[in-house]
């Protein structure tokens, strides 16, 4: 077969630059293979605009099932892992996630919901080339990625009725980056050098990153309150197991009759 000529190379090369293949690709594995999980691609390049902050942009893709809507923003970094850690090596892996709810009895912000499946989880991801100066890479898509969760719960607030009773509404973002955890004894850290003396890091299919993602506070009733009150739960999902993630992603019956 000739090879192609030289301008559709140079095509395919700026396509392939682009996120868009990928976030096609998980649409299409929805539509297909994924959909014996329940869910279905409800919006793609979907815009929104959040009333609150007035920041606009627009979501890869919308999925859904059911009350559960994932709100996912497809990432292909070049060359390297995302890398996983937090500072306390003997915590357990986390089945509660946090979530926008939205219910007929007038709860609308973010709570956390009991669900699976239950994963890592961590507060600092790191990558090769991160530089300490910046807003860590994760940060920056997990900030606008809330954002739009957000505007879309408000713009399906006023969808009421049979379809569109309870809804919970998370954040997921799904990148061909490989993704690893990596546990160590914080007290093995050099105070002299900042440097970790022994690491024991292993692959993860997907992991709950868990920290201050919004400036926005909710309601807290103490100091602590307030830290908790300011979390956020963004799902990273590698797309190789995309189809694992989907397959398990179920709230427990308790959250779903606390908010029903």
């Amino acid at each position: 077969m000739a090879a192609p000529p030289e301008n559709k190379l140079d095509s395919l090369g700026i396509v392939n630059s682009s996120g868009f293949p990928l976030q096609i690709a998980v649409g299409h594995y929805v539509r297909t293979e994924g959909s014996d999980s329940g869910f279905e691609v409800l919006f793609s390049e979907h815009a929104w605009q959040n009333p609150r902050t007035g920041d606009t942009g627009f979501i890869d893709l919308v999925l859904r099932k059911g009350p559960i809507f994932l709100v996912v923003e497809c990432k292909r970094p070049k060359d390297t892992k995302w890398i996983f850690f937090r500072d306390d090596p003997k915590k357990a892996d986390r089945r509660h996630a946090k979530c926008w709810v939205s219910t007929p009895k007038k709860v609308f912000d973010w709570r956390d919901v009991a669900m699976s499946p239950t994963s890592f989880q961590a507060a600092f991801c790191t990558t090769r080339g991160s530089n300490g100066n910046d807003v860590p890479m994760l940060e920056r898509i997990a900030g606008p990625l809330i954002e739009a969760t957000e505007a879309l719960a408000v713009e399906t607030e006023g969808a009421r009725g049979k379809e569109f009773g309870t809804r919970f509404f998370f954040n997921v973002i799904v990148t061909t980056a490989p993704l690893e955890k990596c546990l160590f004894d914080p007290a093995e850290i050099s105070l002299t050098t900042g440097k970790i003396a022994n690491a024991d890091c292993a692959s993860i299919p997907y992991v709950r990153f868990r920290k201050h993602l919004s400036a926005r506070a909710g309601k807290a009733k103490d100091l602590r309150g307030l830290v908790s009150a300011k979390e956020n739960t963004v799902f990273v999902v590698n797309a190789a197991f995309l189809g694992n993630f989907l397959d398990g992603f179920e709230i427990d019956q308790e959250s779903i009759d606390k908010y029903s």
